[in-house]
């Protein structure tokens, strides 16, 4: 019996990819661009943030975290509505369901250079975010929008 070997993405490939669809997912569903940074989020600016995280489940067993300014979240909203809102639960759902969109298109790419299947929890919305957020070990991409507003994903193992 010969073992399939499970084609594994680089991280150099992995990182490629995910930045790609990140900022063009990002500006399609969201309206919003992107554009990468290396200065990570200071103490103080880490708790303006929220996120929105799922699990993954497949050839890749990890966390995906999206934590980014709450405005960058108010907007994604108001852009995902096509019109304007106040209204908490909007701006979780809203958020979610971009995430979600996003991590649809995240896995499909995976996908498509492995040929294995990856799967994903809804995303939950969280109001605050790790702290050390560019700091960690894992997979870590930070952002500056076109507002000035901090976003970063993290992958964490």
């Amino acid at each position: 019996m010969s073992s399939q070997q499970i084609p594994v993405l680089d991280q150099a490939t992995l990182y490629s990819l995910m930045d790609k669809v990140i900022v063009q997912i990002t500006q399609q569903v969201a309206k919003i661009d992107l554009t990468g940074c290396n200065v990570a989020p200071s103490d103080e600016d880490q708790t303006r943030l929220c996120s929105v995280q799922t699990i993954l489940d497949g050839l890749y067993h990890e966390k995906w975290e999206f934590c980014a300014d709450r405005e960058f979240f108010h907007r994604v909203t108001e852009n995902m509505m096509e019109t304007q809102s106040d209204d908490p639960t909007d701006l979780e759902e809203y958020s979610k369901e971009f995430f979600n969109v996003l991590c649809g298109h995240l896995v499909a790419e995976i996908f498509r250079y492995t040929n294995v299947p990856t799967r994903f929890e809804v995303p939950s919305f969280v109001s605050a975010c790790p702290t050390n957020l560019c700091e960690q070990e894992d997979l870590s991409m930070c952002y500056s929008s076109d507002h000035a507003e901090t976003v970063i994903f993290r992958a964490v193992s």
